[in-house]
This record gives C-alpha cells, structure tokens and sequence, in this order.
C-alpha cells in the first residue's frame, strides 16, 4: 500500500518536475554568479550599442573635439554667432557683394532723374512723347481757333470738288469742305483732301482738315512726357528689384561665402561638454556602476519577476498531496 503511495507520489513529483523544467526553459535563463535581473529590457541592439563604448577618459576629448585653446582657430573655417544673424541659405558670392558694394542708399528724391512716380489708374507711355511733341501740342492754341472761335466766325458752306471750284464772291468767313487736293492757299499751304478752307476777304485760307493723332497720347493733369523712353521692360526691371537685392540692415552684412545652413547645424551641434565636461550628463547614456553588479546578458523584466514570485510553494504541495 506504502509503496503504490509513494510511487504516486514519485510518479507526481516527476511529472511537475518536467512541468517545472520545461517552464524555467521556456521563460527563464539558469542564473550566473555575479550577474542579476534588469528591470527594463535591455536589447540586443542596446548591448551591442554598449560594446562599442569605452570608457570615458576627459584626456581624450583632445582627439575629437578642440579645446578652449583651440577654439580660436575656428575663425579660419568658422564665423562667431552674432545674435539674430543666421547664416545665409543661398551662396552669396564675392561677385555679388561687390555688385552690392557698388550700390548706393536708395533715395526715393533721385528717381526723378530717370523716372516718373506711379499713380493708381495711370502708366506709363508705351511710345516715347519728347518735349517737341509736347511743345508742338501746346502751340495748337496759339495757331489754331478752337470750335467756340470757329462757330462764332466760321459759316459752313458745303463741300467742293477741290479748291478750284471755291466761288470768287464769298463772304468772309465762309467756310468749304474740300474733297480732293490740289492748289495752295494765300499763304503758299498746299490742301489735302478732306481740308477747309476759309474766305479771310483777301484770299482763302487752309483751315486744315482732321487731324491724325495715332501718334500721339493724351494729355493728363499732372503727368509730363519722358524725354527717354520708358518701356514696359524697365519698368518690369524697376518693380522686379525686391527679387534680386535684399534691403540693407543697420549691422548686417552679407557673407563672402555660402554659409549652409548645413554648416550651420554643425556649429550648434558642437555642446559645451566638448570644452567644459560635466559628468552629470551621462546618466543621460549610462548608468551609475555598483561593486558586485552587473547588466544582465538577457533582459529580465518586471512582468517575468512577477511571474516567477506567484510560482506554488512545492512544500504546500506535498502536503496537499500527501493529505
């Protein structure tokens, strides 16, 4: 009876034994002197991370980085970090800057030399209107009567084939359409077709016919003609100024080189533990070492400690077992 107790009580303890071995090898690595759980995960990636670090030794700074001493020689390669000045994202040439260098303080009074100033609803002549034809415009008062002077003076009088047909009895101020050319009037003016000519009492004059203007602009208050001619592609050029210069600023200059901002990020990259180590930073990377410690090979973490504390007591076990 004894011996088929303790067979059954052999053939348990066997059977959670396997049962036992095969959870520890699944979940569990066997435990190593000197060596304990991790209580985050340390991956593989992060272990292979560490192989590659030695430790830190301040003397070998010197091998990577410049000292204080050193730093002065930056200047060669480097510009200084002048407040809100930033390096420029475009290369800005020596070329360039001499091109700027060569130009003055914009002083909107000087434009008047070259150039007429914009007004809404107005722009510019696309033909050049010079002072003569200015000149010329103004002198038609003083040549020519206007229609008021012409309807108090002038009667209209009809058409005639050309100024040999104009009568020989009209009166002063009689006035004839002329639909050819031909003959001169007492003045030597030659008609054209479509002019009028006028009895003065001694003789006919050419009152001129229609007048062709095509070639000329109107007159508006306020505006004069160029004596250059400003074209739509110099005024293009003058609107277009923002997209090839920058406005100059009190204490700004423009760099002789391309300062990227590439180049730009290398700079503020370099922290001060490359000059002033401060070894409170590393908690950052490392942790602190403990005599007697070690990281662990395999990452054990809070969930497998858990697991492995709530396992059956084995002598609660036996006891129910045996009962």
């Amino acid at each position: 009876m004894s011996a088929t107790v303790n067979e059954k009580i052999l053939n348990a303890l066997n059977m959670y034994n396997e049962g036992l071995q095969e959870k520890i090898s699944e979940n569990y690595v066997e435990k190593e002197l000197g060596k304990g759980l991790s209580t985050n995960d340390f991956t593989t990636a992060e272990k292979e991370k560490l192989g590659g670090l030695s430790n830190f030794d301040p003397e070998t700074l010197s091998d990577t980085y410049a000292t204080k001493s050193t730093i002065a020689g930056l200047s060669s390669v480097y510009v200084e970090k002048d407040g809100n000045k930033v390096l420029s994202t475009n290369d800005f040439t020596d070329a360039e800057k001499t091109k700027l260098g060569g130009l003055s303080n914009f002083d909107p009074s000087t434009l008047s030399d070259t150039y007429v100033q914009k007004v809404q609803g107005k722009d510019l002549s696309s033909n050049d209107f010079t002072d003569d034809y200015k000149t010329a415009i103004d002198g038609l008062s003083s040549t020519y009567a206007t229609k008021s002077e012409i309807s108090a003076v002038y009667k209209a009088k009809g058409s005639v084939a050309d100024s040999s047909f104009l009568p020989t009895n009209a009166e002063v101020g009689d006035v004839y359409n002329l639909l050819a050319a031909g003959g001169v009037d007492e003045k030597g003016i030659a008609f054209k077709a479509g002019d009028n000519a006028v009895w003065t009492g001694t003789g006919w004059d050419n009152l001129g016919g229609t007048i062709d203007l095509s070639g000329y602009v109107q007159k508006v208050q306020g505006k004069d003609l160029s004596s250059n001619d400003f074209t739509t592609a110099y005024k293009n050029a003058l609107d277009n100024l923002g997209s090839t210069y920058v406005q100059k600023v009190q204490g700004k200059g423009l760099s002789e080189n391309d300062f990227t901002d590439d180049y730009k990020a290398a700079i503020d990259g370099l922290s001060s533990a490359s000059i002033d180590f401060d070894p409170e930073t590393l908690s950052d990377t490392y942790v602190l070492q403990v005599t007697g410690k070690g990281l662990s090979t395999n990452d054990f973490t809070d969930a497998d400690k858990t697991k492995l504390d709530n396992l059956p007591n084995i002598s609660l076990f036996m006891k129910a077992l045996l009962e």
